[in-house]
């Protein structure tokens, strides 16, 4: 009786990491192309704002990346 409780453990495990990894391709596949920038104005002002905090891009070696800007 427990192994039949351990199989079901394991087959759940493989398929919680064979959907983790499709779900991880996938958005690997659709992920945007970096933004190439010189200074900070040339990035897209605000990614997303909320009560918390603002996740903004600044640019970083002539690429735009998002940081997190404190309210």
């Amino acid at each position: 009786m427990q192994s039949g409780k351990n199989v079901a453990k394991i087959l759940k495990l493989f398929y919680i990491l064979i959907l983790y990894g499709f779900l991880v391709h996938v958005a690997a596949q659709h992920a945007e192309y970096p933004i190439e920038c010189k200074t900070d104005d040339d990035c897209p002002a605000v990614v997303i704002r909320s009560i918390i905090l603002n996740l903004t891009y600044v640019c970083m070696d002539n690429f735009c990346v998002s940081r997190i800007a404190r309210n």
